[in-house]
């Protein structure tokens, strides 16, 4: 198994135990931000876990205000009724940056939003195949120097596109930094994270595909996993088959 170079090693954990200074979002106007991400993030401002600038970055040319419009209807489209002193909370820490993810513009209009930030966390809501871009648009920026990247699964559709994902991720020098599934209060409040680093293709947790039958966010559907064949007693009832045994 290969393993990162103790520096990138010990650099990462360090960082791993310190909250967020500021979240980035890229994908903040997607489907998922809508259905979750602004529904999460608002209920811990309601919980007061909560306390960092939150920065939106997506290709669409929205306005602040936007944002925070989008924001509320995010919120009130899950059932949630809104607490209006806690929104505002809420939306106060909301700016957006506006850009092509494949523009080395964007990182940089990015590096001057988030000026100063010692321990930023992206998190990376939008599809497999612009993970590689945006990581190397952060790491040309130098943003991954002291930043985590957490992208949300799926991690590309089956075993062999994600151990192609994960090798992209290591040819742009950032895999240390690289977090895989979805970010929550763990990422946020520096906890240790329950998946595991990208570093060096081999260690990327390339198990974690979309569960058979369910497609994922290209619509493609994985394939079935084979089913193993079950024996009968005498009797006719079903018994497992030895295999599944242990």
């Amino acid at each position: 198994m290969t393993t990162a170079a103790p520096e990138a090693e010990a650099q990462t954990t360090g960082q791993a135990q310190k909250p967020a200074d500021v979240f980035v979002v890229f994908g903040i106007t997607g489907d998922l931000a809508k259905v979750m991400t602004f529904h999460s993030l608002y209920r811990l401002e309601q919980r007061g876990l909560l306390d960092c600038p939150i920065v939106g970055v997506a290709v669409d040319d929205w306005t602040v205000d936007q944002l925070k419009d989008r924001a509320r209807e995010s919120i009130e489209g899950t059932g949630e009724t809104i607490d209006e002193k806690v929104f505002d909370r809420f939306a106060d820490r909301l700016s957006y940056v506006s850009g092509d993810f494949g523009d080395d513009a964007t990182y940089e209009r990015v590096a001057q939003a988030i000026d100063g930030a010692q321990t930023p966390v992206f998190y990376l809501e939008i599809p497999p195949f612009l993970f590689g871009r945006v990581v190397k648009g952060l790491h040309d920026a130098g943003l991954t120097k002291t930043g985590r990247v957490v992208v949300e699964k799926p991690f590309g559709h089956d075993r062999t596109s994600a151990r192609e994902l994960a090798a992209e991720l290591l040819r742009s020098r950032a895999a240390p930094a690289v977090r895989l599934r979805v970010v929550g209060r763990r990422q946020l409040h520096g906890r240790r994270p329950r998946f595991q680093r990208a570093d060096h293709g081999q260690r990327a947790d390339v198990r974690r595909a979309p569960h058979a039958g369910r497609p994922d966010r290209t619509g493609r559907l994985p394939a079935r996993a084979p089913r193993l064949p079950r024996r009968k007693t005498l009797a006719g009832s079903p018994k497992p088959h030895p295999r599944l045994v242990r």
